[in-house]
């Protein structure tokens, strides 16, 4: 039994921890757990073991003096206790986490009483005559549901606990069957993806992407897979931010860029010119190598720069603008076109994109599928086509899935779209087959609306 998660105390929360009257430590904790699974055994009811962790404490202890931190430690300690009266144990472990031993009966009655907890926890706190709000995470796993020994329990508990830090998340979170299966899939992928590079487990597959007047194809956006040898193709939402966090996303960043130029170049070497689009993510942007890497992605391939697009997400933009702007210039002055990505999902506006060399917006499929009905949301689709070309950026639809969303796009002006109702991504051969027998058209690619040599 182990209870990995920690942080570091900042420097006001160090020296001898406050009094913990009735508070057990990490060792006494573990007999406790113990303890109450052999009673089980012998005909006691079930229990529950909660693992709590506060959020931004080390922040939060640097900002008040040591006796409000204290104070307000004491007030925290207080309260657990006060939840768990006398049907369980609490422990200090480390920092601000803390396990909770609750001795109810049944799963129903443990998921109650840890939403009771965290409400409790999570109601204002009087700080040097101020209100403070306390945001936290909290895993629960159940004996003899979760795990038919204490240790098994405490590690279920800690595995719902890290899945919800993970994905950013505040609140109770219940470990299950479901998350068992997404905690031990996510420890296979964070194990294996190290080796997947080398192992050449990745591959693109190309959404084709069509002008809307014409229906001929223009762009082919390339989406990163992953073949994995025992779990299948994997999309790169469940892989991604695992690549970042392990200091892979560089490398792998400079493959898609590498094979998406390459395929660009053999479609204009059999005489199929065709525009290639590549995501960049925020932390690639953040790589002081990157323009460097298009430069050389291009040079390699012997790709004409105008057939390369890159993407980027709209909240890169709003983060910091003046550094994004000046590197976007530097991306811009090499010849690519420059285009925002799920438009409409952040916090920019359209005036705003005019601080920066972008070509294009591409417009997300939330505003084409916009509840009351697409053609009723479609409303604010025309307004943004308008206001975008009276900018000179030309405006892509993604996620278009009904005919009836194509023929307003096509009646109000939109330049491309891109959708399951025209293809899902697929690998390069058939990209090149769809692209032959659609209606045997392919669009030299046009020059922009906005040629602005920044």
């Amino acid at each position: 039994m182990n209870f990995p998660i920690s942080f570091p105390l900042a420097a006001a929360a160090d020296g001898p921890a406050p009094p913990l009257p009735k508070v057990l430590d990490a060792g006494r904790f573990q007999r406790a757990v113990h303890e109450a699974a052999l009673r089980c055994r012998d005909g006691a009811d079930g229990f529950a073991v909660i693992l709590l962790s506060l959020e931004r404490w080390p922040a939060l202890a640097s900002v008040y003096d040591r006796g409000s931190s204290e104070q307000l430690f004491a007030e925290i300690l207080q309260r657990l206790r006060q939840a768990v009266g006398k049907r369980g144990q609490v422990a200090w472990l480390h920092s601000a986490q803390f396990a909770i031993l609750a001795e109810t009966a049944c799963p129903g009655s443990q998921r109650a009483f840890g939403q009771q907890l965290y409400a409790l926890i999570s109601r204002p706190y009087l700080v040097d005559g101020g209100e403070l709000v306390l945001q936290a995470a909290a895993g629960l796993g159940s004996f003899p549901q979760d795990g038919a020994t204490a240790d098994a329990v405490c590690d279920a508990a800690a595995a719902a606990l890290r899945y919800h830090q993970q994905l950013g998340r505040y609140g109770l979170a219940c470990f299950d069957v479901q998350l068992g299966h997404t905690v031990r899939r996510q420890a296979e992928l964070e194990r294996s993806l190290r080796k997947a590079l080398g192992r050449g487990e990745f591959v693109l597959e190309y959404q084709p992407r069509l002008h809307a007047g014409s229906m001929q194809v223009v762009a082919a956006e390339a989406l990163l897979r992953w073949d994995h040898p025992q779990l299948g193709r994997i999309g790169p939402l469940e892989f991604v931010a695992q690549a970042e966090a392990q200091g892979l996303i560089g490398e792998i960043g400079r493959w898609v860029l590498d094979s998406a130029c390459e395929f660009g170049a053999s479609l204009l070497r059999a005489g199929r010119p065709l525009r290639v689009s590549v995501n960049l993510s925020a932390r690639q942007l953040e790589d002081a190598r990157i323009v460097e890497d298009v430069a050389q992605a291009l040079a390699r391939a012997q790709l004409p720069p105008e057939l390369l697009e890159l993407e980027l997400t709209e909240s890169v933009l709003v983060e910091d603008h003046e550094r994004c702007a000046a590197l976007l210039r530097r991306l811009k002055a090499l010849g690519v076109l420059l285009s925002v990505d799920d438009f409409g999902t952040g916090y920019s506006s359209l005036a705003y994109l005019q601080l920066f060399p972008v070509d294009a917006i591409k417009l997300d499929k939330t505003f084409v599928n916009r509840e009351g009905g697409p053609v009723t949301g479609m409303k604010l689709v025309k307004a943004l086509i308008d206001l975008a070309h009276a900018l000179d950026l030309e405006v892509v639809a993604e996620g278009v899935e009904g005919p009836e969303v194509l023929l307003f796009l096509q009646a109000n002006g939109c330049d491309e779209i891109q959708g399951y109702l025209v293809s899902r991504p697929l690998p390069a051969p058939q990209l090149r087959q769809f692209c032959e027998r659609h209606r045997g058209a392919w669009a030299p690619p046009a020059a922009p609306r906005r040629c602005r040599k920044c």
